[in-house]
């Protein structure tokens, strides 16, 4: 995208504009992907609208990552079993595509893409491949830790479940990372965007060292009163 810094942009209009907290290096791609937490209310309504209407005049290709089933971790967490976990959360991924077409129709040459879509080829491949880089790789293994220590501190979630979260996270965001493209999310720094960045780390799977996270959020646009004769 050279050249685009100079790129003057129309005003955001609508109940919310969107803005970048961090990651400005996203004005260097022609991709991004979305990447939604299904559930969250940042994805839902006028701020995933904003977000759209933002994308769509930045990228040439987005790439929507409906990442519902990864969120089965904390329903079993709840007392559902892997199955009734797997399912509901398939059908609250189904139901937010549904939801949202009419906008995800507006992003330009949009690909959507679901969690178990990246569950295939080599997947337990990569999977074993984390698995063992957090046994190893001290680095790694503090902060998929601290990570657990944070969620168990907010949620009350049992620290096996929230361990399984997060190696399934990195290990698809691994093979994610293998298209160039810069992850857009409004929460927090994702672990697998941010362990590791632009070095190579012996025993990790391609693609790990390869991401770029640009942290959006949302502030409330003022409606411009008519002028007053």
């Amino acid at each position: 995208m050279s050249g685009s810094k100079a790129i003057q942009y129309p005003p955001q209009t609508g109940n919310y504009a969107v803005k970048v907290k961090n990651g400005a290096g996203w004005q260097e791609f022609d991709t991004a992907r979305l990447q939604i937490s299904v559930g969250q209310p940042y994805h839902e309504g006028d701020k995933f609208e904003a977000t759209v209407k933002w994308a769509s005049l930045r990228f040439k290709k987005v790439i929507v990552c409906v990442n519902d089933t990864l969120q089965r971790f904390n329903l079993i967490a709840e007392g559902c079993t892997e199955q009734e976990a797997q399912r509901i959360t398939s059908d609250m991924g189904r139901e937010w595509i549904e939801r949202n077409i009419s906008l995800l129709r507006s992003l330009p040459n949009v690909e959507i893409k679901r969690w178990d879509t990246w569950k295939n080829d080599d997947y337990e491949e990569v999977k074993h491949q984390i698995d063992e880089l957090y046994r190893e790789n001290i680095e790694f293994q503090v902060a998929v830790d601290t990570d657990i220590t944070g969620f168990t501190k907010r949620n009350d979630s049992k620290p096996e479940l929230c361990r399984e979260y997060l190696l399934e996270e990195t290990a698809v965001f691994s093979k994610m990372f293998r298209e160039r493209a810069v992850d857009i999310y409004p929460g927090s720094v994702l672990l697998p965007c941010r362990i590791f960045q632009g070095r190579a780390v012996k025993g990790a799977p391609d693609g790990l060292s390869d991401g770029h996270f640009t942290r959006i959020d949302f502030k409330r646009n003022h409606p411009v009163l008519p002028k007053v004769a």
